[in-house]
C-alpha cells in the first residue's frame, strides 16, 4: 500500500503543493516533488536499496526526513528561480536530485516543520 505526505505551503506570495509517496515495491522508491500551477518545480527520489532495503520502518523515516528537507529548501529559497519562470509563463525546468546526493551539511535558515498534522 502506497503511503504519502502531503503540505501546502504559502512562501514568497505562491502556493507550492509538496507530496512525498511512497512508490511501493513495484518501483522502490520514495518520491518527493513540490508543485506550482500544475507544474513540478522540484523532484527529490530515493531507491529502496539506500535505506536498508525497504524496512516498513525506515521507509516511513526517510519519508518525513524527505518531505521536511524539500520544504526547507523552499522556505529557503532555493526553487525561486524555477518558480519566477512559472510565473512569467516560461517552460519551467524541474530541479531533480537523488536524496541520497543532497549534501546532509547544508545550514537552513528555515523554521522545523511539525508533519503531524500534514498526513492524509
Amino acid at each position: 500500500m502506497a503511503e504519502e505526505l502531503r503540505y501546502e505551503l504559502w512562501h514568497g506570495g505562491r502556493h507550492y503543493q509538496i507530496s512525498t509517496t511512497d512508490l511501493g515495491r513495484l518501483r522502490a522508491e520514495i518520491q518527493t516533488q513540490v508543485v506550482l500551477a500544475e507544474h513540478i518545480v522540484a523532484e527529490v527520489v530515493l531507491p529502496y536499496e539506500a535505506i536498508a532495503h525497504g524496512r516498513p520502518d525506515r521507509v516511513r523515516e526517510q519519508m518525513e526526513r524527505q518531505h521536511k528537507d524539500v520544504m526547507r529548501r523552499l522556505v529557503a529559497n532555493e526553487f525561486d528561480e524555477r518558480a519566477a519562470r512559472i510565473g512569467r509563463g516560461e517552460a519551467p525546468t524541474t530541479w531533480k536530485r537523488r536524496a541520497d546526493q543532497l549534501p546532509t551539511d547544508t545550514d537552513f535558515d528555515a523554521p522545523a516543520f511539525d508533519l503531524a498534522s500534514t498526513e492524509d
